[in-house]
């Protein structure tokens, strides 16, 4: 049985495939999305087998319109990966995670949270493998490169030191990991009066109703 809401969900993007179908053929882009709504819902309910083929259909039919390096593709490819790794295939999700995250690097701004979100899910692949010195590759990678293009007191900087300092953890490193939370919390310290400062304008009329 489907969780609550996801009933729904899932018969709207029935029907928009349904239509988009009907008019445009199953090649369309905008068939992609809808393809890719159905089997995000049937991945999240357990039902993979169901998922995979719609998966490789909005994989082939974007990889078609936009590209092998676009990063319309991204979702996909990291819906597939996590299938695989929630079904125990490491070797066909591995090879998903990197290709996202390679696309990732190569075409987006270092502040979109997209890159970021890539960057940790393989990290967390390869800590779920016990493959440490993989996760902390990928992990140092990011943290040099939020460093070298944002500065090394920037919050995504941050971000990166609390998952190095997690993998730390994880192998009982506490000696390396205590300096990296240290410096995390102090960037997020600093960085927070200007964020809430930033939030204000949109605080205040609130404030007066």
């Amino acid at each position: 049985m489907l969780r609550p809401g996801h009933h729904d969900r899932l018969q709207d993007f029935v029907r928009a495939l349904a239509i988009q179908d009907a008019t445009f053929g199953p090649d369309y882009p905008a068939a992609a999305q809808s393809l890719e709504g159905l089997a995000f819902i049937l991945r999240i309910e357990g039902e993979v087998d169901q998922a995979e083929p719609l998966y490789t259909r909005a994989l082939a039919i974007k990889e078609a319109a936009f590209g092998p390096q676009h990063p319309k593709l991204g979702p996909i490819l990291s819906g597939m990966a996590l299938l695989y790794q929630a079904q125990g295939r490491a070797s066909r999700a591995e090879p998903l995670f990197r290709r996202a995250l390679e696309i990732y690097r190569e075409t987006l701004d270092p502040e979109d949270p997209r890159l970021a979100k890539s960057v940790i899910r393989l990290g967390r692949f390869y800590l779920a493998q016990g493959r440490f010195g993989e996760a902390e590759t990928v992990y140092r990678r990011a943290l040099n490169g939020y460093e070298q293009m944002l500065g090394p007191e920037h919050t995504k900087a941050a971000v990166m030191l609390i998952y190095l300092a997690e993998l730390y953890l994880l192998q009982d490193k506490t000696a390396e990991a205590e300096p990296l939370l240290e410096r995390a919390y102090a960037i997020f310290d600093k960085s927070l009066p200007y964020m809430v400062e930033a939030e204000e304008p949109f605080a205040k009329p609130a404030a007066r109703q």
